[in-house]
């Protein structure tokens, strides 16, 4: 058995945000953002591709295509939710692969003034305070990165400040002939 680093929020017993995350989602609120559940997949997906590439030289596990499989064998289970300008410009986005006790996160991009507005806070404060409000956990994902310990510091500072805590997974192989 080998293990994984994850970062979760167990939603009954959350700790609170740090200040700057507060006033990042009233101030993107108060400038006219919208969190809504969203099908605008192509969009979503091209902004994802294009921030994993050029601020992390890296590619989504799946493509919009195979995502797109997923989606129609699992309707009620991978969702995207986006945040909005009050122009309707696409500001930040995650999607959502969703089991009854958990709401796991798979894949979160933001626009560069959408980083400048705050968005993904917004974004968080509404998922976690409405639309996943009744999941026992709120899951960030394991933090795989290139330092001496396997992790990415960077990304497990940011996924504490919306309130994720380490947990470790056992991952089982099984070996099929």
């Amino acid at each position: 058995m080998s293990y994984k680093v994850l970062s979760v929020v167990e939603l009954s017993n959350r700790l609170p945000w740090p200040n700057r995350r507060i006033r990042g989602a009233k101030r993107a609120a108060a400038g006219g953002l919208k969190v809504c559940e969203s099908e605008d997949w192509a969009n979503s997906w091209c902004l994802l591709d294009v921030q994993l590439e050029t601020r992390f030289d890296s590619a989504p596990v799946h493509t919009l295509e195979g995502n797109t499989l997923l989606r129609r064998d699992f309707p009620d289970n991978i969702k995207l939710h986006t945040c909005v300008d009050a122009g309707g410009a696409l500001q930040a986005g995650v999607v959502i692969y969703e089991s009854e006790r958990v709401a796991p996160i798979q894949y979160i991009a933001s626009s560069d003034p959408g980083r400048r507005v705050r968005a993904v806070d917004c974004l968080f404060s509404e998922l976690r305070d409405e639309n996943y409000a009744g999941k026992p956990f709120f899951d960030f994902g394991s933090s795989e990165g290139v330092n001496d310990h396997g992790l990415a510091a960077g990304l497990i500072e940011q996924k504490e400040g919306f309130g994720g805590r380490t947990m470790v997974q056992g991952v089982h192989a099984l070996e099929i002939l």
